[in-house]
């Protein structure tokens, strides 16, 4: 079972509802941003023991808990019977880990997807659950060997780097989304500074620190800049209009440079 999108986007958490029968047995939560290669999100057994048999992964024994924001886990906790139908399984990606509060890169990259899959492994079979039950109720549940999922809900924004407060969708295509950048970045995912915002390097904002693009110091001789490490060492700027030369480009420099050739902090 695949659910895609054409945008990339970072994903907090999977919800998945069972239907007339009881939840998973063994099954996988997978990721992917090209819809051929998927790696794991985590792992989902009837025991603990299985996790270790089946997937060759430690089990995280009671409530899903993680030590690191990437950390791939075994958990049993949702192989309960009951309830016989309409079970859930909560899977929140994001809140838990250590770098929630950033978010961390790593837990950026580690929760973006275009595409989600559930790998169904192993039905929720009920052989020693039945001990105890009436004939009667044990002829009803005997009948639920089989999967139903009546709804997957995925919460999740844009990857717009901390530079948008939300994300519409393209005229043409409206599996495509483009976040509405502010602190003065551009780009469909605001991964880039706007033209003559460029007097720090573009980095990704948080919620402590919004990482706002700083305007180039071009007094006007400028439609564009971009940064450099070298130029800001030696604190001078290179315009790309006029022939001037000097920290925020205010004095004239005595050879002309084309476009191409200029470049400013």
């Amino acid at each position: 079972m695949k659910r895609n999108a054409v945008t990339v986007y970072q994903v907090a958490y999977v919800i998945v509802k069972s239907a007339v029968s009881p939840r998973p047995g063994n099954w996988i939560l997978e990721r992917s941003l090209d819809g051929r290669r998927f790696e794991p999100w985590q792992y989902y057994a009837l025991t603990d023991a299985e996790c270790l048999s089946f997937y060759g992964v430690q089990p995280t024994r009671g409530r899903p808990s993680y030590a690191t924001d990437t950390q791939v886990i075994c958990t049993s906790y949702f192989s309960r019977l009951n309830p016989l139908e309409g079970g859930e399984v909560h899977t929140s990606l994001v809140n838990g880990r250590p770098g929630s509060a950033g978010p961390s890169e790593a837990l950026r990259q580690f929760t973006e997807a275009r595409y989600v899959r559930l790998r169904l492994q192993k039905i929720r079979t009920l052989h020693g659950d039945l001990q105890g039950r009436s004939s009667q109720t044990d002829a009803s549940v005997t009948k639920r060997y089989f999967y139903s999922i009546k709804d997957i809900s995925i919460g999740g924004q844009c990857v717009c780097h901390g530079h948008a407060g939300n994300c519409i969708s393209d005229d043409e295509n409206e599996k495509l989304a483009r976040c509405s950048c502010v602190h003065n970045t551009c780009g469909d995912n605001c991964d880039s500074c706007c033209p003559l915002y460029n007097q720090q390097p573009w980095r990704a904002g948080n919620f402590s620190d919004g990482g706002v693009c700083e305007k180039c110091q071009c007094h006007g001789h400028a439609q564009a800049c971009r940064y450099d490490e070298e130029v800001a060492r030696q604190r001078l700027s290179l315009n790309m209009r006029s022939t001037t030369l000097n920290t925020h480009s205010e004095h004239p420099f005595e050879h002309p440079l084309k476009p191409d050739d200029t470049h400013s902090d």
